[in-house]
């Protein structure tokens, strides 16, 4: 009887409740879109002193255009990177709100009970 918004919503809380695994993701994503960034950036700048032609034109023919794709690309990289890392803060501050011990004793051996202590 849920409907098919219900079910996504469900399937959502199912995911992004129990898991500060989205939250790291988008740190690799950062470090993934400054890696791409560099690469970019090499190859604009190569592509602008070697003056070869790169999809139909040169990059003398598009002026500003090699600024412009390399400032964007680092500052959206930086961005990304900035939100994992407060993402990371965030799940660290989530999994020690939650208050779950750190080990869980299965049995005791050899230790006196209160009812023994007297």
């Amino acid at each position: 009887k849920y409907s098919f918004r219900k079910l996504l919503r469900l399937a959502m809380d199912g995911v992004l409740s129990f898991s500060t695994l989205p939250l790291r993701l988008a740190t690799y994503l950062g470090f993934l879109a400054l890696a791409f960034s560099a690469a970019t950036a090499t190859f604009v700048l190569i592509w602008r002193f070697a003056g070869f032609r790169f999809m139909g034109s040169t990059a003398r023919d598009l002026p500003g255009w090699t600024a412009i794709a390399v400032g964007v690309l680092f500052v959206s990289g930086i961005q990304f990177l900035i939100l994992g890392v407060m993402g990371e803060y965030i799940g660290r501050i989530y999994t020690e709100v939650k208050q779950r011990p750190r080990w869980i004793v299965s049995e005791s051996l050899g230790l006196a009970t209160d009812s023994t202590i007297r």
